[in-house]
């Protein structure tokens, strides 16, 4: 993995990787971080080597958060997947949540909903998610 940050509040990485002997994983990612908002976006793929057919795995998310107040940053996420065979179908999913730190910096609770649709024109499932995390 290599990152760049040409100025302080963007960064832009890209990445490869070998993947046992039979296909290779690889990327980019974005990230704009500043006092007001988080937008982050990464794409990633998978070539194989074997039996993966002229296209390869892909998928994409797009993400963006900004603190409404010191403890609380409200969330939003659009992501989306594909499968190189030909029997496969996307996958698409919204996410909406918070990150709550009642606290301060050492305590973050995150509170999410998915909404993930399989398919075209899709089946539809909904997930309820939450997360305590502490620093010590």
């Amino acid at each position: 993995m290599l990152t760049y940050r040409p100025i302080p509040f963007l960064a832009i990485g890209v990445n490869a990787a070998r993947y046992f002997a039979d296909s290779t994983r690889y990327g980019a990612d974005v990230q704009v971080e500043s006092p007001w908002a988080v937008v982050r976006g990464e794409y990633v793929a998978q070539h194989r080597d074997v039996g993966g057919g002229d296209d390869d795995d892909r998928g994409w998310y797009l993400l963006a958060a900004a603190p409404l107040k010191p403890w609380l940053q409200p969330l939003a996420k659009y992501e989306r997947f594909e499968r190189s065979t030909p029997s496969s179908v996307p996958i698409r999913a919204w996410t909406v949540g918070a990150n709550i730190r009642p606290w301060g910096r050492s305590t973050r609770i995150t509170l999410e909903y998915v909404a993930r649709t399989t398919g075209e024109p899709g089946v539809r499932r909904g997930l309820g998610l939450a997360q305590v995390q502490v620093l010590f």
